[in-house]
């Protein structure tokens, strides 16, 4: 899946570096974000008895 993800990869050194650049690239407040909101979406998966919920629909989204 990260492959694909990574299309000009054609090593495992080139998919390494994509992604530390890809990681790199993302803004730091959009990791805080993330890590501030993980207490609330552990809360809903709970709740949902780990079903799907509006955050696993948005990371689907940004993987396929």
């Amino acid at each position: 899946m990260v492959w694909g993800q990574f299309p000009g990869s054609e090593t495992v050194k080139d998919l390494q570096n994509s992604i530390y650049k890809a990681w790199n690239e993302v803004d730091e407040s959009v990791i805080k974000n993330l890590v501030n909101s993980k207490p609330e979406r552990i809360f809903q998966v709970i709740n949902r008895s780990g079903s799907f919920n509006c955050y696993v629909h948005l990371l689907l989204f940004f993987l396929s």
